[in-house]
């Protein structure tokens, strides 16, 4: 698979937080039932960690749609909206054990979230979230094992909203991908990510 241009990568990188920034979205479109939302992430897996034994490094590319299911559940200080989240993400291997696949795409996945959003403030909402889904696996990661693997994880965020109106994201997540046995070996990638991002409608 063809290489990428780390500088490139770099200044598309600087080039799409800056457009993140610079896009107006009213806080109405939380509320209107359903959103969606684009970030941009780093994650990491953790020889040692479980039977992790590659350390990994991607840069992630991911949109977000979300649907709220229920709104103003509780009350007082702990009102949350539960909202599905259906995340279509992207990797690319920064670099890996061997780099035989030094800034490839590695990963594409479809993941699916149950999410429990704060709605005490309006301008700062923390959110937590768990899920799961299918995840095909394009680089050749030691250990994995099979192209066609699944993963889950574990999202902790929160969202705020600035003076321009515009709403950014912050996340931090804990993320599992193995083959689930299907194929041997069955090595599994435990990932601590980061992201950032924004609100926007659709």
């Amino acid at each position: 698979m063809p290489g990428i241009n780390k500088a490139r990568l770099q200044h598309c990188i600087l080039l799409g937080i800056i457009f993140f920034l610079s896009i107006p979205v009213s806080g109405q479109v939380i509320s209107d039932g359903r959103y969606g939302g684009f970030m941009l992430g780093y994650g990491v897996s953790h020889p040692g960690f479980g039977q992790t034994t590659e350390r990994v490094h991607v840069l992630d590319v991911i949109p977000r749609f979300s649907f709220v299911q229920d709104k103003n559940l509780g009350s007082d200080w702990y009102i949350f909206n539960r909202e599905l989240w259906i995340e279509l993400p992207a990797s690319v291997i920064l670099s890996d054990s061997d780099n035989n696949d030094h800034h490839d795409i590695g990963m594409i996945s479809a993941t699916f979230l149950m999410a429990l959003v704060s709605k005490a403030n309006s301008e700062v909402e923390p959110y937590v979230a768990l899920g799961g889904g299918p995840v095909y696996i394009a680089g050749d990661i030691d250990g994995v094992g099979s192209d066609i693997c699944g993963n889950y994880q574990f999202d902790l965020g929160v969202r705020f909203k600035l003076s321009n109106g515009n709403i950014l994201n912050f996340e931090c997540r804990y993320h599992h991908i193995s083959n689930m046995g299907m194929e041997s070996p069955n090595v599994p990638l435990n990932s601590t990510k980061f992201a950032i991002g924004i609100i926007i409608p659709f």
